[in-house]
């Protein structure tokens, strides 16, 4: 489902176009083509829809505006820059005026300090053209930075969809919490009532805490700490 438009469905044998959907994708390693210019990887999709060279122009124009790259619709793929091949591929999903963006690690090729200028970027991108993104990534940083909400998917199966703050708060398994790379301590319940309990290591240490599982008196278990939560005493 597309802004609630069913554009698949094996068991009812329905399937929309790829290119009929009202959706755009962003490619881990931006797919701006060399020989083109900028312009011409922008409009690629809007001349695709036959759509009148006016109105190209103007489209394009806006575009490439609003990425910050106004001016350099003569330069050709290998002129630019990683950060404005990532703005071209960015400028050529919206001109489309989708319904949904998909983004697929398209930060993962950039360095560390134009990945975080980059990140903002794409946040107020999505805040002005109000605009559905989804945004694959492996990187902690993007997740919590970026997410309204956050969905972890392992081998295929959903583990947990919640806000990136519930998530990075209370885990529902070992997975989520390796993964969002929590200190976790493994051991056993020896008391609870209710949400509250008492959890013992391996190695000995008493720990009080919220539990958020089913585990009962006795089971085996994990506990997730993260360092803002402690406090040490001298």
């Amino acid at each position: 489902m597309i802004d609630g438009e069913l554009v698949y469905s094996s068991k009812k044998g329905f399937f929309v176009e790829p290119e009929k959907r009202g959706l755009s994708m962003v490619f881990q390693t931006y797919a701006v083509w060399p020989h083109m210019t900028v312009f011409d990887n922008v409009a690629y999709g809007l001349k695709l829809k036959k759509m009148n060279k006016e109105e190209i122009k103007k489209r394009v124009a806006d575009a490439l505006t609003l990425v910050g790259l106004g001016g350099l619709e003569s330069r050709y793929g290998t002129q630019l820059s990683g950060g404005q091949q990532q703005r071209v591929a960015l400028a050529r999903s919206i001109v489309v005026e989708p319904k949904l963006i998909l983004l697929d690690e398209p930060l993962s090729n950039l360095d560390a300090r134009l990945r975080e200028s980059m990140r903002f970027e794409i946040k107020e991108l999505q805040s002005r053209l109000n605009t559905t993104f989804i945004f694959v990534t492996h990187d902690i940083a993007d997740a919590l930075s970026l997410s309204d909400t956050i969905i972890i998917i392992n081998d295929g199966h959903i583990e947990q969809i919640d806000s990136p703050v519930d998530i990075y708060k209370n885990p529902v398994n070992h997975f989520v919490a390796n993964f969002f790379e929590a200190n976790i301590l493994y051991g056993k319940v020896i008391e609870r009532v209710d949400k509250m309990g008492t959890f013992q290591t391996k190695q000995g240490t008493i720990i009080h805490c919220r539990i958020f599982s089913d585990a009962k008196k006795g089971m085996e278990s994990i506990v997730n700490i993260r360092p803002e939560h402690c406090k040490i005493f001298r």
